[in-house]
C-alpha cells in the first residue's frame, strides 16, 4: 500500500505476480482515481506471506520529483 503524506491512500494491491522475478503489478506514480501525483514524499507498506509460509512485512519512503 502507498500513501500520501497526508494518510490517503494511493494504492493498494493484493496477490501481485511475477514474470521472472520482477512484479506484472506495481504503484505507477498516480493516485487511485488515475491523476498523476505532485511531488513529494509518500510511505509504503507491504506485508508479503510466501508460499512456504514465511511471512515479512515493512515500509519505507518514496520521493517523486516531477
Amino acid at each position: 500500500m502507498v500513501f500520501d503524506r497526508s494518510g490517503k491512500e494511493m494504492f493498494a494491491s493484493q496477490n501481485i505476480e511475477f514474470n521472472n522475478g520482477v512484479a506484472n503489478t506495481g504503484w505507477n506514480g498516480k493516485s487511485k482515481n488515475g491523476e498523476i501525483c505532485n511531488s513529494g514524499v509518500y510511505v509504503y507498506y507491504y506485508k508479503t506471506i510466501c508460499i512456504n509460509g514465511l511471512e515479512t512485512e515493512g515500509s519505507g519512503n518514496i520521493t517523486i520529483f516531477r
